[in-house]
């Protein structure tokens, strides 16, 4: 009797605790997914607000519901804001469950307060309901986000002194082991058949989002090893303590991570810049919108964010693939949303992506799915020209790279691009889509070694500005070898690294080519390298460097007494410079001095940038430069 009596309570404790929709309501018209959504609050679950299909049964006949796990913006104990976006996402086949219990409030009329607060410079902003809300007055604005802040402050001192007050549902309410709490709660249901969501729930697949401080909530629970993914929107940790969190507790995280950031006007911009420079082996993507820190929540179906983290959450948790060139590719990106950016790390062409299981180590890199990376490399198409993979052989190596090839018959002038340090071919696509359009041959490859994603053979520890100089002059050789190639017009254009390489190899090659072109080329890598390493003897067998492990090949020949600007002034022919202003990684003084060495040398300056062209506007006025001075200097 004694060992059946813990069997019988907990049998009555199951019983109670069965989940019991009492109450719900459709938000919106349901979502845009196959499913229709509601939004419900469970008796035995008072503290946390459910979004999931309407009907169950017709949402899990193809399989389980993948769950979502969300902590609020400011840590607040309401979903009131992010209800349009999560009711979305469970409208497309997914459970989520958000902190703060159910409830009836108006969340157009909440975005209103919330939008005059902080409101969204330079953007037209249309609620859910279709209002059209202008921004007030600059006084009245003031007056409101004096009382706002006042409000905040007041109901923090509150929450300190009582946490039960009702002003915690305002000031940092909650806490990220809620999260937590809310999967062992659905763990419990789809395991007990006396729940609506018994074998409901695809316990395996789970993601953590969080918008703000629930952001931080999301990345405090990340390291838990039921966690798939991390979706953090308009957050970021940076050198904060928040929610018992710090920036050190990145290294306990294990999954593909996916930053949604509003750009320069989010608060959370350098935060998480600091988080992606941080996470040093996990697959990473950073998007930044020009929406501020508010995202696109207000709007209908939770706007451009809702389709964005669906495309990463059917990538992630459901598999398809078809969704990875939206992370892993511009072009993928800029069609669908032109003046949006993204950087991107850590992503491999082989294997299967999968979290680092707890306790793994930290140096093991999860790989993007095998059919996914493929798609997501695929070049654009056009009818002006063919793409064909052709390999090049360097130095016993085999390059893998890709040629644009014009349809129209005849010899055509050429182009040949070669990226930045720890970057790839695809970088190029766009442009050379584009340059293939006019009529231009454009062939973009992978350096030997040149990067921790290459497709190209070779070790990371054996690569050099040197070793990549006898890529390109092998790449060269290949190149002018086509019968489709017009030998005299075969141009090298290089950005960051890929810059410095071009520069380096035209002295050897200048009577093989028309010209080069140099995008914020890296002739600040000499500099560094004896900035880091005063001697030889200083330098280590292998030194991790912007998130991938080079050698001493790297930096031996650097540190010996190498003079860049007396090997690059010995190419006397044409030269295009195009550099930002506001690079902080290199320089453009840099460019600045080679435009002096060069005899004949065109800069120009694209104001604002930094070390990458990533703005619609900066990147469409480079790679005007490059037409016009392609366009000028072919003969």
């Amino acid at each position: 009797m004694k060992r059946i009596l813990p069997i019988i309570i907990l049998a009555a404790l199951s019983a109670i605790c069965s989940a019991q929709t009492v109450k719900s309501r459709t938000v919106e018209d349901g979502g845009t997914g196959p499913y229709k959504a509601i939004m419900a609050g469970d008796a035995s679950c008072p503290d946390f607000t459910i979004y999931r299909p309407a009907d169950l049964d017709a949402a899990t006949r193809n399989g389980r519901l993948p769950i979502i796990l969300y902590g609020n913006g400011g840590c607040a104990n309401s979903t009131v804001e992010i209800r349009f976006f999560l009711n979305e996402l469970a409208s497309h086949g997914y459970l989520a469950i958000g902190i703060g219990p159910y409830d009836d409030e108006d969340s157009n009329e909440h975005w209103v307060d919330v939008l005059y607060n902080i409101w969204p410079e330079g953007k037209k902003v249309v609620l859910s309901n279709g209002k059209v809300i202008e921004p007030l007055a600059p006084a009245e604005s003031l007056a409101r986000i004096e009382a706002y802040n006042k409000r905040l402050a007041d109901a923090r001192r509150e929450t300190e002194k009582n946490p039960s007050s009702p002003a915690a549902t305002f000031a940092n309410a909650t806490q990220a082991r809620q999260l937590l709490d809310a999967m062992d709660w659905l763990t419990a249901q789809c395991t007990n058949p006396t729940s609506e969501y018994y074998h409901k729930l695809d316990l395996d697949k789970v993601a953590v989002i969080g918008q703000s401080c629930g952001g931080v909530q999301a990345l405090a629970v990340g390291h838990d090893p039921r966690i798939k993914t991390c979706v953090i929107m308009n957050s970021g940790v940076g050198d904060m303590t928040m929610q018992g969190f710090s920036a050190q507790g990145l290294a306990s995280l294990h999954t593909p991570m996916f930053y949604l950031i509003g750009g320069p006007t989010d608060s959370a911009y350098p935060n998480s810049a600091k988080d992606y420079q941080r996470i040093e082996n996990l697959p990473i993507v950073r998007i930044n919108t020009h929406d501020g820190h508010l995202g696109t929540y207000y709007e209908r179906h939770g706007g451009a964010y809702a389709i964005a983290v669906r495309n990463w959450l059917d990538w992630q948790l459901k598999g398809d693939s078809s969704n990875a060139a939206f992370f892993l590719t511009d072009d993928a990106l800029k069609r669908e949303y032109p003046d949006w950016s993204v950087e991107r790390k850590n992503w491999v062409s082989t294997g299967a992506v999968t979290s680092r299981p707890a306790g793994a180590s930290s140096n093991a890199r999860p790989a993007a799915p095998a059919g996914a990376m493929r798609r997501a490399l695929t070049p654009p198409q056009d009818p002006a020209y063919r793409v064909e993979e052709i390999s090049v052989m360097s130095d016993g190596k085999k390059l893998v790279g890709e040629a644009f090839i014009p349809v129209t018959s005849g010899k055509h002038p050429a182009v040949i691009l070669s990226h930045g340090y720890n970057s790839s071919s695809m970088t190029f696509y766009t442009l050379a889509s584009k340059l293939a359009k006019l009529g231009y041959v454009c062939y973009c490859y992978d350096f030997a070694g040149g990067s921790s994603r290459s497709r190209s053979e070779g070790s990371t520890l054996d690569m050099s500005i040197f070793s990549e100089r006898q890529n390109l002059m092998d790449v060269l050789e290949t190149v002018r070898s086509w019968n489709f190639v017009d030998k005299k017009n075969v141009f090298l254009l290089g950005e960051s690294q890929g810059g410095c390489v071009s520069a380096i190899t035209a002295p050897y090659v200048k009577k093989k080519i028309n010209s080069i072109l140099l995008i914020y080329p890296a002739l600040c890598i000499p500099d560094d390298a004896n900035n880091l390493f005063p001697t030889v003897a200083d330098i280590p067998d292998e030194y991790d460097m912007m998130n991938m492990k080079i050698g001493k090949a790297y930096y031996e020949p650097l540190v010996a007494g190498y003079d860049i600007y007396s090997e690059i002034a010995r190419y006397q022919g044409d030269v295009l410079i195009v550099h930002g202003t506001e690079d902080s990684l290199v320089k453009p003084e840099y460019s600045a001095k080679a435009s002096n060495v060069y005899r004949n040398c065109e800069m120009h300056l694209i104001f604002g940038a930094g070390h990458g062209f990533h703005t619609p506007e900066q990147s469409e006025l480079y790679h005007n430069y490059v037409i016009d001075y392609l366009k000028r200097h072919t003969r």
